[in-house]
């Protein structure tokens, strides 16, 4: 099965899928519907021929506006049921429960913790976030290539409702 991973961002998305390690996704400087349509063009591009497709659900608390990154989510959303793709959405408190052991972690720490146990040079929140997330369905669904995490942090894998990907 392949997973893909996404930190959904506005401006710098990160992206994990696999051997390659994670990444940042180049954005063009468009707003509104325009962007909106690049990212459904760009996102569904690149979920083709990936079983899963995890994304950071929306962050309540975050000082951004709310209206673009919902939309955003929206997006991807769509681009998943459209193409039969099922999805996950994870929160980012369990996110950084199972990263570093605290669903208060700041962003630094969470783009440390993913340095430290992935074995890249990560230099983007964005693509640790990506990482993380890959991470966590790959330990729910059993890939090779999941991380071994303390038993505790894997608890939170324990709060998501993850598909059911038989046969996929």
């Amino acid at each position: 099965m392949k997973i893909a991973a996404f930190d959904l961002s506005l401006r710098a998305p990160g992206f994990m899928a696999g051997a390659n390690g994670p990444q940042v996704m180049k954005v063009p400087k468009f707003d509104g519907a325009e962007l909106l349509n690049w990212f459904y063009t760009t996102f569904v591009q690149g979920i083709n021929g990936f079983g899963l497709v995890i994304f950071e659900n929306y962050s309540f608390g975050s000082k951004f506006s709310r209206e673009p990154l919902a939309e955003l989510g929206g997006v991807a959303r769509l681009a998943c049921f459209q193409n039969g793709i099922p999805y996950v959405a994870i929160a980012p408190t369990t996110a950084k429960k199972y990263a570093t052991g605290s669903g208060k972690a700041t962003k630094d720490e969470m783009l440390s913790s993913a340095i430290k146990r992935s074995g890249f040079d990560i230099t983007n929140n964005n693509a640790a976030d990506a990482w993380w997330l890959y991470q966590m369905g790959a330990a729910h669904y059993g890939l090779p290539d999941a991380v071994e995490m303390p038993k505790e942090n894997r608890k939170s894998l324990e709060k998501i409702q993850w598909p059911d990907l038989e046969g996929k």
